[in-house]
């Protein structure tokens, strides 16, 4: 019997109820249901496996592989219900401390989402940034390097260097260079992973 997981939500909880058998080729299966949900930014899992047949020691390896991801992201990932056979094999492996979630515990705390201002756009002359509601994450830190007013009044770009790093991501006017006459090849540039490009405001312009 395959596995089948059935998902309800309760405020900033998730709750996936799964049925079936627990094994090497289902324990993905729930791993990957488990990683979306961390996705959507919902921190706070709890596994009702009151439905499941048969867990495995590789299904007891799928669980401990869920609650590390969570733990990763900073939430939590705990068993809220088990049928008399997973928590036999709970029990004879002590792993019910670990993997259960304990009626007499304290809620454990998750972080709470973050309250986000309301989307706003940014216009630079005839250019509009169009900002879209983001899903709950750790909001992204921005600024703007230059003086954006500069190309649209017909004056050329500053001759300032930026470095960009692995981590950031940009994208505007810029060049490819570490000295001032680079500011007269200035074209349009994006920059993310480690990674750049650029293609120079000439005609017929090959991008760097």
């Amino acid at each position: 019997m395959d596995l089948a997981i059935a998902r309800t939500e309760h405020d900033d909880t998730v709750v996936l109820a799964c049925t079936g058998r627990l094994d090497a080729e289902t324990g993905d299966e729930l791993a990957r249901a488990v990683t979306d949900e961390l996705r959507r930014g919902l921190h706070a899992i709890r596994l009702d496996l009151a439905d499941v047949s048969f867990l495995s020691s590789a299904g007891i390896r799928g669980l401990f592989e869920t609650q590390r991801a969570a733990k990763k992201a900073g939430g939590t990932c705990f068993i809220s219900a088990a049928s008399p056979v997973v928590r036999k094999v709970l029990d004879m492996t002590r792993l019910t401390p670990i993997l259960m979630e304990s009626a007499a515990a304290s809620p454990v705390a998750v972080p709470a989402r973050p309250v986000r201002p309301p989307a706003e756009d940014v216009t630079c002359g005839p250019v509009r940034l169009r900002e879209l509601s983001p899903a709950a994450a750790t909001p992204l830190a921005a600024q703007i390097e230059g003086t954006p007013g500069d190309p649209w009044a017909g004056r050329g770009l500053a001759a300032a260097v930026t470095r960009l790093p692995p981590h950031v991501f940009a994208v505007g006017l810029g060049a490819i260079a570490d000295f001032p006459p680079a500011s007269r090849r200035a074209g349009e540039l994006l920059a993310a992973c480690g990674t750049l490009f650029h293609r120079p405001a000439q005609a017929h312009a090959a991008v760097d």
